[in-house]
Parts: structure tokens; C-alpha cells; sequence
């Protein structure tokens, strides 16, 4: 069995939570994994790693926004 969201260290700076088998980020964005082991294994390489996280096509999405803005 996985890890529970509350056991993992999210690093991506536009985490805000994680509900059974689902990840919410900043701006609304959200992803439903479709079971506990594929959402281990995508906050295992984006959510919770360094760099991971900037490869993440949301955190991505996030980056172009504020580059853009600021």
C-alpha cells in the first residue's frame, strides 16, 4: 500500500490539497487519478519532486500565467 497524502511532502508551490485519489492546485486546477497506486506514482514524480514539479503541464500552465502577468 502507498504512502497517504498526509505522509508525502508536496513541493510544488501551487499544491493546496489532496483528497483520496485526487490533487487540487492553485487556480482550480485539479486531476482524479483513476486509483491510489497511479496517484502515488503522479504526485511520486510531480507534486512531491524536485524539479518534477516544473515539469507538471498544470505548474507549467501556472508559470506561463504569472510570466505574463508580472
Amino acid at each position: 500500500m502507498g504512502k497517504r497524502a498526509s505522509d508525502v511532502d508536496f513541493v510544488c508551490p501551487y499544491y493546496q490539497w489532496s483528497r483520496g485519489t485526487r490533487v487540487g492546485c492553485e487556480g482550480e486546477c485539479r486531476v482524479s487519478l483513476p486509483d491510489r497506486s497511479s496517484f502515488d506514482r503522479y504526485v511520486g514524480t510531480y507534486c512531491a519532486s524536485l524539479p518534477g514539479w516544473e515539469r507538471c503541464s498544470l505548474a507549467r500552465a501556472r508559470n506561463q500565467y504569472y510570466d505574463q502577468a508580472g
